[in-house]
């Protein structure tokens, strides 16, 4: 939600709302003072109007080897349904996020006991 017309914020992995500022040494942190105070006053406003971010709802498109795996074993695809949209969109990221049709193949077959256990990616 924070403006950034000095393009320093980096997002954070596949995070909806998190941005960081990187320093990667001494002299931009001091180069950079000025905009960094503009920011932490700008959040701080941000903060006290009580506004929130909107997250996307959204889930990630399924990838065609899932699909695959899907109709080959239903018992699969009944688990991985089960769990929670959260653990899917987990799960969905990380599958996605292969460029190679084997690496997502890989990826999922990995992940294939814990989904049947009805464990996330982190448990």
């Amino acid at each position: 939600m924070l403006p950034d017309p000095y393009k320093i914020l980096e997002q954070q992995g596949s995070l909806q709302s998190s941005r960081i500022v990187k320093f990667r040494d001494l002299d931009t942190i001091r180069n950079s003072q000025s905009v960094l105070l503009q920011y932490i006053a700008e959040a701080i406003a941000l903060e006290k109007t009580g506004a929130k971010v909107t997250f996307s709802k959204e889930m990630p498109a399924y990838p065609p080897e899932l699909s695959t795996i899907f109709e080959e074993n239903p018992l699969f695809k009944v688990a991985f349904l089960a769990l929670t949209p959260g653990r899917q969109k987990g799960y969905l990221l990380h599958f996605s996020k292969a460029k190679q049709s084997q690496t997502r193949l890989n990826r999922i077959l990995a992940c294939q006991e814990k989904i049947l256990a009805g464990k996330g990616m982190q448990d």
